[in-house]
């Protein structure tokens, strides 16, 4: 006689279960960060600020960065760099493909606008990722 108990399959089902779970709260995470990213970008109406308070210092920390030519020191200490050197490189990356624009020079203020948006977003963006890894 056989005293071993048979498997049953409610671990697999479990463990479905746990990475459907898993698998939705990694997206809606997504989701929910993406669906404010667009929220303060600059504009017509305040051209180099938006309304997060510590974004124009942070931005500009990662302006400070050149990774090509071997540009690491950010010049600002407040937090890791890590950050700042994913930020500055979504912004070669989005300048290299056209999709954050350059303001031509002698351009008043507002004109100033779209460029400075496309680097605030570069920044969201790597910020979304970061936080849904």
């Amino acid at each position: 006689m056989d005293t071993r108990e048979a498997k049953s399959p409610a671990p697999r089902a479990q463990w479905t279960r746990s990475r459907s779970l898993l698998l939705t709260t990694i997206v809606a995470g997504f989701l929910l960060r993406l669906w404010g990213i667009g929220w303060s970008l600059p504009d017509a109406r305040h051209p180099l600020a938006t309304f997060h308070p510590d974004e124009t210092v942070n931005l500009a920390a990662a302006q400070n960065v050149d990774l090509a030519r071997g540009q690491f020191d950010l010049k600002f200490y407040n937090y890791g760099a890590l950050d700042f050197y994913l930020v500055s490189l979504a912004q070669t990356v989005g300048r290299g493909y056209g999709l954050i624009p350059d303001t031509p020079r002698g351009a008043p203020l507002a004109a100033e606008a779209p460029e400075q948006a496309g680097l605030d977003l570069a920044g969201r963006w790597v910020s979304l990722l970061l936080g849904t890894a």
